[in-house]
């Protein structure tokens, strides 16, 4: 009978002790325990980014305030924390949390690159080579033979503006915040009137002067002054040298520059 009630003492002690060891591990299981999570999103110079997507989750758990602080309440076990946010790059694009790491976490974020091209015309539709393409703090590029143009490292907002003298574009200019590779303008001829005068160092008009128009060194108009002294030309396009010549004068200046910027040049003639 003793050896019955040993062994019968013997098997509840044993029970006992499985019970125990039971009660211990959903102590320390993951699933038992919760925690907090803390961080701050910053750009590259340091400021804060405020209106991140924070989540272990998609949707995000939360936002970034205007601070760049956010915090997730109520997490459990292992989880890896992701930032979010169109047109953005996070460095680290995630980070691996647990119970017993590092709670309080920090993301950079910068403006993701992105491809930009398009191509630019005249009125008739023919491609225009040698086109400046401004883009702003992401410098120039030009325009091939086939007018086209492009650029693979844009980020943030970009204002495009194409410029050759003596064209107006239309648009003016575009502004884009991500990919685009169908950024077309077309190009009109900006023309006009040049004019001025050729008189004597007494202020007498000198009549009969003739006046050539050069562009990129080739002639392209020629005028002569009429009895006031007067002279004028229509359509001019770009940058234009006008030189002044009469036999048996010279002339100060020899040669002047006019453009959209400078539409008079005036001549003094001596004989």
């Amino acid at each position: 009978m003793k050896q019955y009630r040993f062994v019968l003492i013997s098997c509840l002690m044993l029970l006992a002790t499985i019970v125990s060891g039971c009660e211990l591990i959903e102590v320390v299981g993951t699933g038992g325990k919760t925690y907090t999570i803390t961080g701050q999103v910053i750009d590259a110079s340091g400021n804060p980014l405020a209106g991140i997507g924070i989540g272990v989750t998609d949707p995000p758990n939360t936002f970034s305030s205007s601070t760049g602080a956010w915090e997730i309440t109520g997490i459990s076990g292992t989880v890896t924390v992701t930032p979010t946010q169109s047109g953005w790059v996070f460095h680290p694009s995630s980070q691996q949390v647990m119970v017993n790491s590092d709670l309080q976490l920090l993301f950079r974020g910068s403006p993701a690159e992105y491809y930009l091209a398009g191509v630019i015309a005249d009125s008739e539709g023919l491609p225009l080579p040698n086109v400046v393409v401004d883009l702003g703090s992401f410098g120039t590029t030009t325009t091939n033979s086939d007018g086209q143009w492009s650029y693979s490292s844009a980020s943030g907002t970009v204002t495009i503006t194409p410029e050759l003298p003596g064209l107006v574009f239309t648009p003016s200019k575009r502004i884009v915040t991500s990919e685009d590779d169908q950024l077309h303008f077309s190009a009109q001829t900006s023309r006009y009137r040049a004019e001025g005068l050729v008189m004597s160092g007494k202020g007498e008009p000198i009549t009969g002067v003739i006046l050539e128009f050069r562009q990129a060194g080739a002639l392209v108009y020629i005028t002569s002054t009429d009895a006031t002294g007067r002279w004028y030309m229509d359509d001019l396009i770009g940058e234009t040298i006008i030189t002044a010549r009469k036999a048996g004068y010279s002339f100060d200046p020899a040669s002047q520059k006019v453009g959209k910027q400078r539409l008079n040049a005036n001549f003094v003639g001596t004989p």
